[in-house]
């Protein structure tokens, strides 16, 4: 199924194009999320939390190339969002 397909299954809220999509990328993002984060748990919930972003916004999300791509793209984002998060808590002392 190529990325326009998937696209548009998503939009139409087809759950079978989100479960093919969660089972084909879910372990290889919660991988790469944890290179990030060192933090297996942590990683599986930015990961969980961008294929549910994607589910309630696919009608308004464009992608134009490779879904793939903006998958990686989100979670990285994400995980630099809580990098960020977790240092300015740990700056104020809350980690000490």
């Amino acid at each position: 199924m190529n990325t326009i397909t998937i696209i548009d299954s998503l939009r139409r809220k087809e759950d079978s194009a989100y479960g093919d999509l969660y089972a084909n990328y879910n372990q290889d993002l919660v991988s790469f999320a944890n290179t990030y984060l060192y933090d297996r748990d942590l990683a599986k919930d930015i990961v969980q939390e961008a294929f549910v972003y994607l589910w309630e916004n696919s009608e308004n999300i464009s992608i134009n190339h490779s879904l793939k791509n903006y998958l990686y793209a989100t979670v990285r984002n994400r995980c630099l969002n809580e990098l960020k998060r977790l240092k300015i808590v740990d700056s104020s002392g809350l980690l000490d």
